[in-house]
């Protein structure tokens, strides 16, 4: 029987992100659980993410890079916690690597 989720919570902190973010996203495992903590964007970051399997977080202001780490780290639900940069790209089996 396939696993239908892996024990993983992935935070994507985004500011202006709209044209890299959606191939963030899109490179991690979907059985995953995916939040994006957008830290007030005045670009499509939020419009690129619709449609895609993610937990969206709308910051009122930028708060920061680490602030809005722990904002999402804070929503998490699974035991571990990954973090995802949006210009950074995961291989397909990495989630399964960070578990083993």
């Amino acid at each position: 029987m396939p696993v239908t989720t892996v024990p993983v919570s992935v935070v994507v902190v985004t500011y202006n992100s709209a044209s890299i973010v959606r191939d963030a996203v899109h490179s991690i495992d979907p059985r995953a659980e995916i939040i994006v903590v957008d830290n007030d964007s005045t670009d499509e970051t939020i419009e690129r993410l619709r449609g895609a399997k993610v937990r969206v977080i709308r910051n009122d202001r930028n708060v920061g890079f680490g602030r809005a780490c722990n904002i999402g780290a804070a929503q998490c639900a699974r035991p571990f916690l990954f973090f995802l940069n949006p210009d950074a790209r995961l291989r397909p089996d990495a989630l399964d690597g960070l578990i083993r």
